[in-house]
C-alpha cells in the first residue's frame, strides 16, 4: 500500500499525486494508493479553489480510477501520527508480508522507485 499524505494548500500536492498514480500503475499488482487528506481547518477544504493544489491533486489521483478521500480520515490521522509525518507531501510505502515495515519520504519528487526497490 502507498499512502500518500496532503493537505489542501499544500502546493507540491498535484506533483506527487501525479508520481504516486504513474508508480501504482506501474506495480498495479503490488501497490494499491491511500490518498490521506490531513485538514487543520475544515473551511479551507470549503474554500479551495479550482485551480488549487486539492483540485489539482484530486484531478490528478482520478487518473488511477474513481478517488475517494475521505474528508474526516481517523484512520489516515492515526497512521500520520504513528509514522510521524510532519511534513508534506509525504509517500509511506507498506509491503504486504514485510513484517508491516512502513518506508517514509517526504516531497513531490521523491523517489519512490528506490524505496520500493529498498522494501523488498
Amino acid at each position: 500500500m502507498l499512502y500518500l499524505f496532503i493537505t489542501p494548500e499544500a502546493g507540491g500536492a498535484p506533483e506527487a499525486a501525479r508520481r504516486a498514480v504513474e508508480f501504482v500503475k506501474k506495480h498495479p499488482r503490488e501497490v494499491r494508493l491511500r490518498p490521506v487528506l490531513l485538514v487543520d481547518d475544515f473551511n479551507s477544504v470549503v474554500r479551495a479553489d479550482p485551480e488549487g493544489p486539492l483540485y489539482k491533486s484530486i484531478r490528478e489521483l482520478g487518473r488511477a480510477g474513481p478517488v475517494d478521500i475521505p474528508l474526516y480520515d481517523e484512520e489516515g490521522l492515526r497512521l500520520a501520527e504513528r509514522w510521524k509525518i510532519k511534513e508534506v507531501p509525504a509517500f509511506v510505502l507498506v509491503r504486504p508480508g514485510g513484517g508491516g515495515r512502513a518506508h517514509r519520504v517526504y516531497g513531490d519528487g521523491a523517489d519512490l522507485e528506490g524505496v520500493f526497490s529498498c522494501s523488498r
